[in-house]
């Protein structure tokens, strides 16, 4: 299984504190998949399309069979979509706030 958290990254500087907030969830989201016995492959937080493409192609060469899209503040679809696209598999979107 794979997990990505994703997020607008222009907001890391117009919130204070935000980043180390946002950045401790995906940890702890990692650490609940994973104690369903679960293997995962945790990429944490990416916030831009160039960053989604390479996510998309690392989850697709490790051959994830399902992937946890952790959309932890708004996001641009041009920051999901190629991660969806690129891997092929089926995709849990999880809208967890802090």
């Amino acid at each position: 299984m794979g997990l990505l958290s994703i997020w607008l990254e222009a907001c890391w500087e117009q919130f204070a504190g935000l980043h180390e907030r946002l950045t401790g969830c995906n940890p702890a989201v990692c650490r609940q998949i994973e104690a369903a016995a679960a293997q995962v492959l945790n990429l944490g937080m990416i916030g831009s399309p160039e960053k989604a493409v390479a996510a998309g192609h690392t989850f697709r060469q490790a051959n994830v069979n399902l992937l946890f899209l952790h959309v932890s503040t708004y996001v641009l679809s041009s920051a999901m979509c190629p991660v969806v696209r690129w891997l092929r598999a089926p995709v849990i979107l999880l809208n967890l706030s802090p």
